[in-house]
């Protein structure tokens, strides 16, 4: 499902959490839901069958941060079977420790140094919309 943005004042962004607000362009702000945990046990050697991306971004207070993204669920694997996460799933914790400001390839390697369970810490995208304005800090 991809979304549209909207365009709506930077009053909008009012109430939300600092982590909730994602922007990668000045204009363009990604918002996401209130962070949830998910349990995913994987079963063999099958791994948890998700793709991570990492990204540059500038949260709601004008600050600059790595994010990490869920970029693919594996037809059929650990992820897809569990259906708790989607593709843009932003990533906070894996295993209760905080991956903000990590690489993917950081991200990547707890993620597979969990052996066959994992708690993560995820954020889902709500909408996406095109901002006027700047935004004060």
């Amino acid at each position: 499902k991809k979304l549209r943005p909207s365009t709506n004042s930077t009053s909008s962004l009012e109430g939300l959490e600092d982590y909730q607000v994602f922007r990668k362009e000045s204009s363009r702000v990604s918002i996401y839901s209130k962070k949830k945990d998910v349990w995913l046990k994987a079963e063999g050697e099958e791994g948890f069958g998700m793709t991570l991306v990492e990204a540059e971004g500038i949260s709601a207070k004008g600050k600059s941060f790595k994010a990490n993204f869920i970029k693919a669920i594996k037809p059929g694997g650990c992820a897809d079977r569990d259906n708790s996460l989607r593709v843009s799933d932003r990533v906070f914790a894996v295993n209760n420790i905080d991956v903000t400001n990590s690489t993917s390839k950081q991200v990547v390697g707890m993620i597979k140094a969990s052996g066959l369970e994992i708690r993560l810490t995820v954020a889902s995208l709500e909408k996406v919309m095109r901002v006027k304005g700047r935004q004060s800090s």
